[in-house]
């Protein structure tokens, strides 16, 4: 009787959206035909890494990197694109305060384009965004692990309202060094005071600083110590410091805060209830032994995800793509790149980020500031994401599912303008020829070591559903 009673429905999912510039003005045949894939699709949703607002906030003291703001107009560009629904929880939510925060959700809803991961609230922020379609109701959650821990959204309580920000996924950095360095490491936070000792001294020093971060230092043992923060406190400062331990070699592995997955998990299985599909959307900068390599965090809540309900992993964060699992018959992208980049097209850099950059926040401007921090195009080779063509070169998924399951995963390559002025780049359009045949057979690559099979069939990508 219903449409959706086949329960046929494609999801398109894009990666980080770093828009600063209009779209529809273009009309290349690759480009255009990116727009049909989202278009095509029932639901198509990407990460929007910008802050639609007209500065309504002051810059914060800790950016996620760049300050992102883009005008709210730009929302009417990514519809205009196919997207349909809006992950917002990464790690730029903080970069004008407050004030930004609430503007950009405010933008957010007044655009029509519902959104997850930010909110007024903790709960606004967890709530699982819904889109209905012909084929059946589709439900998005995001969260990110990246980002000041400032961004973090409060809960309400009795006494007073929640605090406005991201659906953050918490994490402690845990180390293991070989025996002669956690020695050495535990010796040198005893001698300086540094948190986690246990010297009086130290305890009567920061003492408030540990109630006011709500640290859960462990207590010394054998073979572990904790470590105060030396975190920079620019980028993803970790009030939780490090745990160390000792043992036969040095490795890192970050740990997520276990209240944070539970609270997400409890949301992803409300979706589940109200909704025939679950998208979980997660931004994650962290990596494993390589930036190419998901955390273990990231495959553990990733897996925890599909056991609560979710059909969907939708990863982004690390400025490139990485491999695509099939857990339990469902996909797991553990990022899938770009979408969009104009990052270096914001009309405004906040003072701190030119100081960062050895310039004059009274003379110099947005340009001098890309000059610095990437190298003066006009006059020389770039550095840094605009050198790096891992960068821009990405993926774009459809998923496509029927009423008893996951039926068809394809994998469509798109570039962004490598090697251009920062005035054009940054736009998708369908890699071809050889750079298709390399952004794949990477991809494939990158899969295998999920037990992943990629078939490459001309310029487009087939997962093997086994």
């Amino acid at each position: 009787m219903y449409d959706s009673d086949a329960g046929e429905i494609e999801i398109a999912l894009t990666g980080d959206s770093l828009i600063t510039r209009p779209l529809r003005v273009f009309g290349e045949p690759e480009f255009l035909r990116v727009r049909d894939v989202l278009r095509s699709a029932d639901v198509a949703i990407t990460n929007a890494e910008m802050l639609f607002h007209r500065q309504e906030g002051s810059p914060g003291v800790t950016p996620g990197g760049t300050y992102m703001q883009a005008e709210p107009s730009m929302l009417a560009e990514l519809a205009w694109m196919g997207v349909d629904m809006i992950a917002a929880a990464n790690n730029h939510g903080w970069d004008y305060g407050e004030n930004g925060m609430l503007a950009h959700i405010d933008n957010l809803a007044k655009s029509g384009i519902p959104f997850a991961g930010v909110g007024a609230t903790m709960a606004a922020a967890r709530r699982p965004a819904y889109v209905d379609t012909r084929g059946g109701r589709v439900a998005l959650v995001s969260m990110t692990t990246s980002g000041p821990r400032a961004m973090y959204a409060g809960h309400q309580w009795r006494e007073g309202p929640g605090r406005p920000g991201a659906n953050m996924i918490r994490y402690t950095d845990h180390y293991t060094v070989d025996a002669a360095a956690f020695e050495a490491l535990r010796r040198m936070r005893d001698a300086l005071g540094l948190f986690g000792s246990s010297r009086p001294e130290a305890r009567d020093r920061l003492a408030f600083r540990d109630h006011s971060l709500g640290l859960s230092a462990i207590a010394d043992t054998e073979h572990e110590f904790y470590l105060g923060d030396l975190h920079n406190p620019w980028l993803y400062p970790n009030p939780e410091g490090y745990h160390i331990r000792s043992g036969t070699g040095f490795s890192y592995a970050p740990r997520a805060d276990e209240s944070d997955v539970q609270e997400n998990l409890q949301r992803i299985w409300e979706a589940k209830r109200m909704a025939d599909r679950v998208v979980v959307s997660i931004h994650c900068h962290e990596a494993g032994a390589a930036a190419e390599q998901p955390p273990d965090m990231l495959v553990e809540f990733a897996r925890a995800a599909i056991d609560a309900g979710a059909d969907v992993i939708h990863g982004h964060g690390p400025h490139r793509f990485r491999g695509v699992e099939i857990y339990k018959e469902r996909p797991i992208f553990y990022s899938i790149g770009h979408f969009i980049v104009q990052n270096d097209t914001v009309a405004t850099v906040g003072g701190e980020n030119l100081v960062r950059q050895g310039l004059d926040r009274w003379e110099s401007t947005p340009a001098d500031f890309f000059d610095a921090r990437s190298g003066a195009e006009w006059r020389g080779p770039v550095s840094g994401l605009p050198a790096d063509i891992n960068a821009w070169r990405d993926v774009v998924a459809t998923v496509r599912f029927r009423r008893d399951g996951l039926e068809e995963v394809r994998i469509l390559p798109i570039e962004l303008g490598y090697g251009r002025p920062r005035s054009q780049r940054g736009r998708p359009v369908v890699a071809t020829g050889q750079a298709a045949t390399e952004i794949l057979s990477k991809l494939a690559a990158l899969s295998s070591a999920f037990g992943t099979e990629v078939e490459i069939v001309d310029d487009e990508a087939r997962i093997s559903l086994g």
